[in-house]
């Protein structure tokens, strides 16, 4: 009857540990794939920033063309109501009209690379988080070795005393 209970608790202490280091592995591979997803995560709001600097060199663009547009109609209206191009009043108009252009042109690259810095600094933080949860996963397995081993341990020790005490501890024999 011993052995079978002796037997049944090593089953039981090997299916503990095999379960213990299964965790264990189970949370490095969940830490990996937070890594994983954190640099997807990261590469996609990277290519956000790129396409949100485009977007804003495009509108500077228009800015500007909008500005020599207005320029334009500018001193054609001037030249039409029979007024030179040199005219101080249209020089200052054309001259307002080009500062308000590049003003507009400078505002759409300031807001367009603000808005790229911000993805970017989203991209540097999806990586930490990445890292973290590779970190954690890997101390996660790391616990569970432990716990599995310091279990197997514990649990052979117990098995080794009962074994011990059952048949090899001191014998007492009753004299009369």
């Amino acid at each position: 009857m011993t052995w079978i209970a002796v037997g049944i608790a090593g089953a039981g202490l090997l299916m503990t540990y095999t379960g213990q280091r299964k965790a264990g592995r189970a949370e490095a591979e969940r830490g990996a794939h937070l890594a994983e997803l954190g640099e997807f995560e990261a590469q996609q709001l990277e290519r956000n920033a790129i396409s949100e600097f485009a977007a804003a060199q495009r509108v500077a663009g228009e800015e500007e063309r909008r500005a020599r547009y207005a320029q334009s109609r500018a001193l054609a209206l001037a030249a039409a109501s029979g007024g030179g191009a040199s005219d101080p009043t249209v020089v200052r108009i054309i001259s307002e009209l080009a500062g308000e252009g590049a003003y507009r042109s400078a505002v759409a690259l300031y807001e367009g690379e603000e808005r790229a810095t911000q993805l970017r600094l989203g991209a540097q933080a999806r990586r930490m988080e990445g890292r973290f949860g590779l970190e954690g996963g890997l101390a996660a397995q790391s616990a569970y070795n432990l716990l599995a081993t310091g279990g197997a341990l514990t649990g052979a020790g117990k098995i080794y005393t009962s074994i011990y005490d059952k048949y090899g501890g001191p014998q007492t024999t009753n004299k009369p």
